[in-house]
């Protein structure tokens, strides 16, 4: 799950978590990956991530998936939140 502030652009957020998440070889095109909306928090805006790999390569793929992002994030600048609500 990624937090992005309230005075982000959601619509350009979601597309930047989306082609990130694709640009990592290891997650699988098919089922394509599902990136939403969850929650309007108090604090952030919560995206959702659901992306599918070889259960053999879940954790490189999870850390590539969150380092890619977070480098994605920066590069747009997407306003990323580092609080979340519980």
């Amino acid at each position: 799950m990624f937090f992005v502030d309230y005075s982000t652009d959601l619509d350009n957020a979601l597309s930047v978590t989306a082609a990130a998440v694709k640009s990592c070889p290891a997650v699988r095109g098919s089922p394509k990956p599902r990136i939403e909306l969850s929650k309007a928090a108090s604090s952030s805006l919560d995206i959702s991530v659901w992306a599918w790999c070889l259960s053999t390569e879940y954790w490189n793929t999870y850390f590539a998936v969150e380092r890619a992002v977070f480098d994605a994030y920066r590069k747009a600048k997407v306003n990323y939140s580092i609080l979340a609500d519980a």
